[in-house]
């Protein structure tokens, strides 16, 4: 576990990806499908709505190599996507109705796919193979513990302010998440 705080760009990507792990709670399925319901979407589509989801993820690969190129390297692609995510996020304040929601999650649901193999491999890039499974098991008891923390105080913030505004909230988590990403050095 040392490894983790004295090497700075491992301690960066686990303290990033934490913020990560509270905006994915506070922007993701556990408050947007209440919203989506509640503006008239009918329970029986969830599965097509999650299907055109899962099948934009065939693409990622193929179009997030070329852009980790075009954009200069897998740092730049991240933080990109964490500041397009935080907008798709905020954003949520100015939809009023079931379409402008279906669409916002879609394009997070798109944005996510594109994110998670590039972070994952990013992360790998910085682990030496010696330490790799240990600070991989870190991580994941961070990223877990987080979780079990964050999911009831996301429903309560559902519940007591509304969906849109628990959705809102999360788009500020990618913020430290995202100067975070900065403070990484590349290899």
């Amino acid at each position: 576990g040392k490894e983790a705080y004295n090497n700075d760009n491992i301690f960066y990507l686990i303290l990033g990806g934490v913020f990560i792990v509270i905006a994915f709670y506070f922007t993701g399925e556990l408050v947007f499908f209440p919203l989506i319901k509640d503006a008239g979407f009918p329970e029986y589509y969830f599965g097509y709505l999650i299907s055109v989801c899962f099948s934009m993820g065939l693409l990622a690969p193929l179009i997030s190599k070329k852009l980790i190129k075009r954009i200069g390297g897998s740092k730049k692609y991240l933080i990109g996507l964490l500041v397009l995510l935080m907008i798709s996020s905020a954003l949520i304040l100015l939809m009023n109705n079931l379409y402008g929601y279906v669409a916002l999650f879609i394009i997070g649901y798109f944005l996510i796919i594109f994110y998670i193999p590039v972070q994952f491999s990013f992360f790998q890039s910085h682990l030496s193979s010696k330490k790799r499974a240990t600070i991989d098991s870190i991580r994941n008891m961070a990223y877990s513990l987080v979780a079990v923390i964050v999911a009831p105080l996301v429903g309560y913030t559902a519940d007591k302010l509304g969906p849109k505004y628990a959705i809102f909230i999360g788009a500020f988590f990618y913020i430290p998440a995202i100067i975070m990403y900065w403070k990484v050095k590349n290899k």
